[in-house]
């Protein structure tokens, strides 16, 4: 490397003063419609840091992602780190509605399915809500499970639970009535 960086530096010394004085000359050029640099100092000064760190220190940087990946999935193996990733993962902009559906699917089919077999509703909400694999799905159909022994039709708590589409509890209603 220092013999590349010596003969790369050697062959450019009769030039250096050329690349100086046009590098200075570029430099006022850019500075003229865009302002003083003064003001740019800081965010300048920054700039050339993390292009130092990421340079040179980059190790550092990888080292630090490892630690967080094994953080991130240690903190998944616990009930509230599995729950905060079950609420995050629903309220994804763009995959949080395709998993919302794709769960509250799997619901329905699985439900159907087992009302279809001959099990009775209760046991059937208690099973599908084990199947599920979000917690905050199956925390709810717990929820609803429970209000069905106190008394409640299957669709008013699935209306009501915010977590559930209407058109689902709809659905249900129509059912239970036919």
């Amino acid at each position: 490397m220092k013999l590349f960086g010596r003969i790369f530096a050697d062959d450019f010394r009769p030039y250096r003063d050329e690349m100086i004085v046009s590098t200075k000359a570029g430099w006022q050029m850019w500075e003229g419609p865009y302002g003083d640099w003064g003001s740019r100092k800081y965010l300048i000064a920054s700039l050339i840091a993390v292009s130092r760190f990421l340079r040179e220190d980059w190790i550092f940087l990888l080292g630090g992602l490892a630690a967080a990946a094994l953080g991130a999935f240690a903190a998944l193996e616990t009930d509230k780190g599995r729950l905060f990733w079950d609420r995050f993962s629903l309220r994804l902009p763009l995959f949080g509605p395709l998993l919302k559906k794709q769960i509250i699917a799997r619901f329905a089919a699985t439900f159907s399915t087992l009302l279809a077999s001959g099990l009775p509703a209760l046991d059937a909400l208690k099973i599908v809500g084990q199947v599920l694999s979000n917690r905050v799905l199956s925390a709810t159909v717990d929820q609803v499970h429970d209000r069905i022994v106190e008394g409640a039709d299957i669709s008013t708590p699935l209306k009501e639970s915010g977590i559930f589409p209407p058109v689902v509890g709809y659905m249900i209603a129509v059912g239970e009535k036919t």
